[in-house]
């Protein structure tokens, strides 16, 4: 993996959207996708089905999330499918032949898409001790889940510098000890870093939600459609291969 080149393409992509030196919210990055030519759709899959998938074709970006999974998995599997998207020449991702080289190009690109290291060391600190507070209000900052917040700290901090048992620490316990304010043993940084946030644990469950692109997507679809520059035949194989109902999304976009 050459992660030069992977941080390379992050900073031109972040500074073509406008996001450069920005912590990424959720909202504001699927607004300015769906206003850069990118289809996206939030669909329920079932907790255990994909996390995501994505297509290209030319000018013409779809992705689909599986909004069955947490909001944070959900923000880090919209990441994911952007670093095959600017990574990767394919068209379609396959569910079923996962290909491990480019999923873990996929997982660095959003790593340090959400999270790039010096963002995270603003709100941290350059060298520290890790603790669990820390760790919370990374994945809040940033949007992401406890799991990849606490392993992008790893990557960054290394083991020595993170909790003891660092891998069998749940969030439910960490939000639990943040609520009934048992934060005599963080650091300073921690503490004043959970006073400016309102923990939000809608993060970390599913919202469930069915998105399919606002008007303005639908009428550009309709519009290339028209001009022939993606077949209608190559939408509805992209619908049916990632096992949406072709009907329901074919009526979101007229």
């Amino acid at each position: 993996m050459n992660k030069n080149y992977i941080n390379k393409e992050i900073t031109v992509f972040r500074r073509k959207l406008g996001l450069n030196n920005i912590v990424v919210e959720e909202a504001t990055l699927l607004n300015i996708l769906q206003n850069d030519k990118y289809y996206i759709f939030y669909d329920l899959f079932g907790r255990d089905s994909f996390s995501g998938a994505a297509y290209k074709e030319g000018e013409i970006k779809f992705i689909i999330i599986n909004s069955s999974q947490s909001k944070g998995r959900q923000n880090f599997t919209l990441a994911h499918e952007l670093g095959h998207i600017i990574l990767h020449d394919k068209n379609i991702f396959d569910l079923t032949q996962e290909n491990v080289k480019l999923e873990k190009e996929a997982d660095f690109f959003a790593t340090n898409f959400l999270m790039p290291e010096h963002l995270l060391k603003m709100e941290i600190g350059d060298f520290k001790k890790i603790s669990k507070m820390d760790i919370l209000m990374v994945s809040q900052r940033f949007r992401v889940s406890f799991e990849a917040a606490l392993y992008r700290l790893l990557s960054i901090y290394g083991k020595r510098n993170m909790p003891a048992d660092y891998g069998k620490i749940k969030v439910v316990d960490v939000i639990s000890e943040f609520n009934n304010k048992n934060k005599d043993n963080y650091d300073k940084e921690a503490r004043n870093l959970a006073s400016s946030l309102k923990i939000d644990e809608s993060l970390y469950y599913p919202d469930e939600k069915m998105h399919y692109p606002n008007n303005i997507i639908k009428e550009r679809s309709i519009r290339k459609y028209k001009n022939e520059k993606i077949s209608f035949g190559k939408l509805l194989e992209f619908i049916k291969f990632l096992g949406l109902d072709p009907d329901k999304v074919m009526a979101a976009l007229k």
